[in-house]
């Protein structure tokens, strides 16, 4: 090491030329790079939702979860298999090991358990799905004295605007107030 440092210090020309090549290197770069502030990565891990309306987070677990984690524990690439029973619903999900593609995992699972034929009557189909997490970059709230029809059409609007700029990948509408239906009868209608 301390030889190539005296050889650099005896031989300035190249060390300004090396300096120069690698800014000129990082300048021609920045253009191909991607940024973004908060990046959606996948996380290399599969979901599985299988829903059991109206069962206790314990018969969700023995009739539903135990059936799925046992069709789905040796799928080859996964590897740290989680289980949740709730109430009327089991998520099970696993980690895709490195050096295997999600989507070949994915599609071995959903094999599995789309033959699956151990599940309750009642229970609903396995929703295989890869795991992608997206961050909030921005929220854009809306209020004002306005007839809740108009809000649900202005909030669709601004949506949509926002959503025809390119830099735009996704807007969520959140939180808007139920839509309800009126019907208006006149009085001597209603007695007929």
């Amino acid at each position: 090491m301390k030889r190539s440092i005296e050889w650099f210090v005896a031989n300035p020309a190249v060390a300004n030329l090396l300096m120069v090549s690698l800014l000129l290197g990082g300048l021609l770069a920045i253009p191909n790079t991607r940024q973004e502030t908060l990046p959606n990565v996948p996380l290399d891990r599969v979901g599985i939702y299988v829903s059991y309306p109206q069962a206790t987070p314990e018969t969700v677990e023995s009739l539903v979860c135990t059936p799925l984690e046992n069709a789905v524990d040796d799928v080859e690439g996964a590897t740290e298999l989680t289980s949740e029973a709730q109430q009327g619903l089991c998520t099970v999900q696993l980690d895709v090991l490195e050096g295997y593609a999600t989507a070949g995992v994915l599609e071995q699972i959903r094999t599995r358990t789309d033959a699956l034929d151990t599940l309750p009557e009642g229970a609903g189909r396995p929703r295989v799905q890869e795991l992608i997490v997206r961050n909030r970059v921005a929220r854009l709230l809306l209020s004002g004295a306005i007839p809740r029809a108009d809000l649900h059409r202005l909030a669709h609007q601004v949506r949509r605007d926002l959503l025809a700029d390119p830099a735009v990948s996704s807007v969520d509408v959140e939180n808007l107030p139920e839509r309800e239906m009126a019907a208006s009868v006149r009085r001597a209608d209603l007695y007929r």
